[in-house]
Parts: C-alpha cells; sequence; structure tokens
C-alpha cells in the first residue's frame, strides 16, 4: 500500500495566504495515519512523487498553469479518467479505477485549517482518497 501523500500548492497567479496553514494541517491530519505528507511546489517532483504511488494527492490552492507535461502525464497515469466537465463544484470526490480524488473549494482563509469542522472535513476527504476509510 502506498504510504505517503502528495500536496502540491503551486501558484501562477494569485496565491492564497491559507497555503501554509493548509500543508501543516493536513500533514497534521495524515501524521497519526502513518501517512507522511510530501508537500512540493515543483512540477518535476510532483511527477516524481506520483510514479512512486503515493496514497492520495492533494491539489491545496494552486492557481494558474502550473503543470508540466510530464506532471500531466503521471497525473493521468494516476487518475486515469477523463475530466470533470465545466462544473466548479465547491466540494467533490470521485473513485476511478484504484484511484480516488477528492477537491475542496473551502479554505482559503488560514484560520479555517484550525476549526475542527473544517480539520474533520479535511481528515475525512484524505482518509478516503488514501484509501483508509469507508467509501
Amino acid at each position: 500500500m502506498p504510504q505517503h501523500v502528495a500536496v502540491f500548492s503551486a501558484t501562477a497567479g494569485h496565491r492564497h495566504d491559507s497555503i501554509g496553514a493548509g500543508a501543516a494541517a493536513l500533514a497534521e491530519l495524515a501524521a497519526p495515519e502513518g501517512l507522511p505528507v510530501r508537500h512540493t511546489e515543483e512540477p518535476g517532483e510532483l511527477a516524481r512523487l506520483l510514479g512512486q504511488g503515493c496514497a492520495a494527492v492533494v491539489f491545496l490552492s494552486p492557481t494558474g498553469e502550473v503543470l508540466d507535461d510530464d506532471a500531466r502525464h503521471a497525473l493521468r497515469a494516476y487518475v486515469t479518467g477523463g475530466t470533470m466537465g465545466a462544473d466548479h463544484p465547491l466540494v467533490w470526490c470521485r473513485r476511478v479505477g484504484a484511484g480516488r480524488s477528492f477537491c475542496t473549494a473551502l479554505g482559503h482563509a488560514a484560520s479555517a485549517y484550525a476549526g475542527p469542522g473544517f480539520r474533520a472535513h479535511l481528515r475525512g476527504a484524505l482518509l478516503w482518497s488514501a484509501g483508509r476509510a469507508g467509501s
């Protein structure tokens, strides 16, 4: 079973001040589950982490075109499944083959990552995405 979570937070436009708080919260939530977090803003490093078979990948407030061709290819291979369409929902999750993905548009304020409700939301999403919680 894969043993790490890749967190990617590159920005090519607006940068949310909450990225540091979000990365720290994810690391704190994943640690008791035996899931070390590998945080990067480099597309090449993301491609490498995805190629190692990570338990989950988190896109933490990225903006703009932040993936290079290698990272896109690695992400496609990791997720293996089409597009999400034109909708921009607040929160979604999706299972494609053995892969799982989760997206939340919440957490733009750094203070959100300290709130128990939002942390429970993140923990549940992290564990589901890593295949460690019920479907």
